[in-house]
C-alpha cells in the first residue's frame, strides 16, 4: 500500500527505530501520529520537515484510557489511522534513516563479535591487557 497521504501511527517515535520509520513515512507523503516520550519537539520537526502533516499524543500505551485517547485523537485530526500494517516502509531504510547519521559505515557490533573479544580476554594472549576500556558500541559511547 502506498503511504502518500495515508494515516500512520507509529509508537515510540521521538527517537530510536520508532523514529526512524516515522522518517520513511514522512518522505513517502504519509500523515502521521506520533507517540513517545523523547524530545517532543525536536522529532516532530525533523519529521514535518520531510513532508506530510504531523501530530503527537503523549500516551502511555500501558493505560487502555491512553490508547482510546490516542484514537480519539488520530480520528479527530486525521479522520482516523490507517490500517494497513505494511505501509511501504522498507526495514532497511528505516534503519539506514535511524542509525546511519551516528554510523555511516552501517557496520555494528554483532552478539559474535562480543563473544569473540570474551574470549580473547580469556586467552593467554590477553595476559598483558590491563586498564582497557573496550567500546563495542561503535563511538556512541563518546557522543
Amino acid at each position: 500500500m502506498n503511504p502518500n497521504n495515508k494515516t500512520a501511527l507509529v509508537t515510540g517515535s521521538t527517537s530510536g527505530i520508532g523514529l526512524g520509520i516515522a522518517k520513511a513515512l514522512a518522505q513517502q507523503g504519509a500523515n502521521l501520529v506520533m507517540n513517545g516520550f523523547g524530545d517532543v519537539q525536536a522529532a516532530m520537526q525533523e519529521v514535518a520537515a520531510l513532508g506530510g502533516r504531523v501530530e503527537h499524543h503523549p500516551a502511555d500505551l500501558t493505560r487502555p484510557s491512553d490508547i482510546a485517547d490516542l484514537m480519539r485523537f488520530a480520528s479527530d485530526r486525521f479522520g482516523g489511522v490507517d490500517r494497513a500494517q505494511a505501509m511501504g516502509v522498507d526495514e532497511q531504510e528505516a534503519t539506514r534513516l535511524c542509525l546511519g547519521e551516528k554510523e555511516p559505515s552501517m557496520q555494528f557490533t554483532t552478539t559474535q563479535d562480543i563473544g569473540q573479544l570474551a574470549l580473547f580476554f580469556c586467552s593467554p594472549a590477553a595476559a598483558n591487557v590491563r586498564g582497557v576500556t573496550w567500546a563495542m558500541d561503535g563511538g556512541w559511547t563518546a557522543q
